[in-house]
C-alpha cells in the first residue's frame, strides 16, 4: 500500500542515518585510539599504514552512505517508492564493503589475522539494522551474503593466501561465526516480519476508521 511504502522509505532513511552516525563515531574513535594503542598491537595488524588504511576505508564507506541518504531523501520528497531492487542492491554493496577490506588485508597485505579483526563485527551491525528493512527475506539475505563472503575469505586465507601466519585459532572456529551470522539474520528477519505485520495492521485500522 502507499502508506506502507512511505513507512519503508522513512525506515530506510532512519537506518541510513544511524549507520552514518555509527561510522562517524567508529572513525573518530579509531583515530583517537591510535594514540593510546600499544605499538605491538598495531604491528600485529600490519603497522600504522594499514591502520590508517582501514580508517580511510571507514571514511569512504561513510561517504557512500551519505550518497544513499541523499538518494532516499530525494525519493521521499517526490513520494516515489523505494524499490526492492534498490534495497537488495544496496544491501549487497554494504555487505561487500567489509568483505573487500578483509580480503585485501589477507591477500595483498598478507595479514591472515585480519579475519579475526573488529572489522568482522560490521557484519553483525548490518544484520541487526536489517530489521529496519521491514522485510524477512532481506534480513535473511543480508546474513547469508555475510556468511558466504566471510567463510569464503576464511577458506581462501587458510588454503591459498601466502601469509605464513598462525592466527592462534583453528579454521573451523571462523566457520562457526558464519553460522552465527545466519542465525542472527533469521532472528532479525522474524523481528522485521513482526514489525511489518504490526504496521500493516495499524494502517488497516486507520483506513477502517476513515
Amino acid at each position: 500500500t502507499p502508506e506502507f511504502d512511505r513507512e519503508i522509505a522513512r525506515s530506510e532513511y532512519q537506518r541510513t542515518r544511524l549507520i552514518i552516525a555509527l561510522f562517524i563515531v567508529a572513525t573518530t574513535t579509531s583515530i583517537i585510539n591510535y594514540f593510546f594503542l600499544d605499538e605491538s598491537i598495531i604491528g600485529i595488524y600490519g603497522g600504522s599504514k594499514s591502520y590508517f588504511f582501514v580508517i580511510g576505508w571507514l571514511g569512504v564507506f561513510t561517504l557512500y552512505e551519505v550518497v544513499i541518504l541523499r538518494v532516499i531523501s530525494f525519493l521521499r520528497k517526490r513520494y516515489q517508492r523505494i524499490t526492492e531492487g534498490f534495497r537488495y542492491t544496496h544491501t549487497l554493496i554494504e555487505i561487500t564493503f567489509p568483505s573487500l577490506l578483509i580480503l585485501y588485508m589477507v591477500d595483498v597485505k598478507n595479514q591472515l589475522i585480519f579475519i579475526d579483526s573488529p572489522v568482522g563485527l560490521i557484519y553483525f551491525l548490518f544484520i541487526t539494522l536489517s530489521v529496519l528493512h521491514l522485510d524477512f527475506k532481506l534480513s535473511l539475505i543480508t546474513s547469508l551474503l555475510a556468511a558466504i563472503e566471510y567463510s569464503s575469505i576464511v577458506y581462501f586465507g587458510f588454503h591459498f593466501a601466502d601469509t605464513g601466519q598462525n592466527v592462534g585459532l583453528v579454521e573451523n572456529s571462523f566457520y562457526l561465526r558464519s553460522i552465527v551470522l545466519i542465525i542472527s539474520g533469521v532472528a532479525g528477519g522474524f523481528v522485521a516480519e513482526g514489525l511489518e505485520k504490526r504496521i500493516q495492521t495499524t494502517f488497516e485500522l486507520q483506513r477502517s476508521k476513515n
